[in-house]
């Protein structure tokens, strides 16, 4: 226990100490084949290791939290592809002409 804060009652990300914790280095029955602490480092620069000391948890609110930053990225990123392939398209339509 670190000052007044028990690392294995507090949430990884937000702090909190609440009763319903998801442990995000447990597999998960989920259809998302990115694991919690992949998806907590695609969506903030920090850096999440098994057995690095720090909290192992996250609050169900920050869970649901981060699925909601973890797939507006994946659909930023999709838009992003294709969006590039349909000017790609258009670049070599025009090029036709």
């Amino acid at each position: 226990m670190m000052g007044n804060y028990n690392f294995d009652k507090i949430c990884r990300l937000c702090m909190a100490q609440k009763e319903a914790m998801l442990q995000i280095f447990e597999a998960e029955v989920t259809d998302e084949p990115v694991l919690i602490p992949d998806r907590i480092m695609m969506c903030a620069t920090v850096k999440i290791s098994l057995g690095d000391g720090l909290p192992s948890q996250i609050c169900k609110t920050c869970a649901q939290e981060l699925d909601v930053s973890f797939h507006f990225r994946r659909k930023c990123e999709n838009s992003d592809v294709s969006l590039r392939r349909l000017l790609g398209k258009c670049e070599i339509d025009s090029e036709e002409v």
